[in-house]
């Protein structure tokens, strides 16, 4: 079984846009690799990197691999929409990783987890805020937290 999630642009309030990742979608697995690749390839560029990441697929991806520079392995499917807060609770994304810029002007990774209503609407809630420039994440002590 995939722990599925997408890596997305805050492009509002409450509103994002990006693509899906298939498989190792938990913090400790996808959270991580980001990390490693905005620090690592991508040398804190955060705009550098969504570009790759994001605006560089024409489809979604099937896993991240920090070791390429530019992601992963993606699915042969170039017609795949763009996963949005809209459509996120269809893809299955258990988790989303959202990048946007921080008060400070910093780079920041907001981590949401999917949390299904009774009536069937699938909101994100924060689970975790991520200063992309600070600390590291304990990325196995958010596998095991709830929003």
């Amino acid at each position: 079984m995939s722990t599925r999630s997408a890596i997305v642009r805050k492009t509002g309030d409450s509103t994002f846009s990006g693509r899906f990742v298939h498989f190792d979608g938990y913090p400790s697995g996808v959270g991580r690799d980001l990390w490693r690749l905005y620090h690592g390839p991508f040398a804190r560029n955060m705009e550098r990197m969504l570009a790759a990441v994001i605006d560089g697929r024409q489809g979604p991806w099937l896993a991240l691999d920090t070791h390429s520079g530019i992601g992963g392995h993606g699915i042969q499917d170039g017609s795949a929409p763009a996963v949005t807060e809209r459509n996120a609770g269809e893809w299955g994304c258990c988790y989303v990783y959202q990048f946007d810029a921080a008060p400070d002007g910093g780079a920041r990774m907001s981590v949401l987890l999917r949390s299904p209503q009774d009536d069937g609407s699938v909101p994100y809630p924060l689970l975790a805020e991520i200063a992309l420039d600070g600390p590291e994440a304990d990325w196995t002590e958010l596998d095991g937290r709830d929003a």
